[in-house]
């Protein structure tokens, strides 16, 4: 079992073939295929379509992310522990700035409870990514205890080693 990139799947097979695969694996078969947009004009583009630039302390979290390619399921699933972490710090953040905001600067609270909703988006964020590092360790859990007793998977499977988190 290895992680099979889209591009070489619609090569080997047709879109019934593809269309079973997803679905097989609770994935929406009548999703957008995988974007062509280089990952360095991706931020440009998301930009764009919210009126406005890439905030500075945003950029090398768009660009970390859209960059990233793991060299194995410990990386993987190390980097979703990160996210999990990061997004679950900012929601306590907005928080945070919520109480400085009403109790400090002295905004109407009723004007600044939007910022409990965006905490709780972000909070809702990291448990869907928890969620969904939790369900690739199921998924992959046989192969990759194969793999960390020293089994060889087959050449698309070694990216499974059986090790992190």
């Amino acid at each position: 079992m290895g992680i099979v990139k889209q591009d070489d799947w619609d090569e080997k097979c047709g879109e019934r073939d593809r269309q079973v695969m997803w679905a097989a694996h609770g994935i929406d078969v009548t999703r957008q295929p995988a974007t062509r947009i280089a990952p360095e004009h991706r931020a440009r583009r998301a930009a764009a379509r919210s009126g406005g630039p890439v905030p500075s302390e945003w950029g090398p979290v768009i660009a970390q992310t859209a960059d990233f390619e793991p060299e194995d399921d410990g990386e993987l699933l190390e980097w979703m522990s990160r996210q999990v972490t990061g997004l679950s710090a900012w929601a306590e953040a907005l928080v945070d700035f919520y109480d400085h905001a009403t109790n400090t600067i002295g905004i109407d609270p009723t004007a600044s409870a939007m910022l409990h909703d965006v905490a709780d988006a972000a909070a809702q964020a990291a448990e869907t990514m928890g969620a969904a590092k939790a369900k690739f360790t199921e998924h992959y859990e046989l192969p990759r205890e194969f793999a960390g007793n020293g089994g060889l998977m087959t050449h698309d499977g070694r990216w499974i080693t059986g090790e992190g988190a």
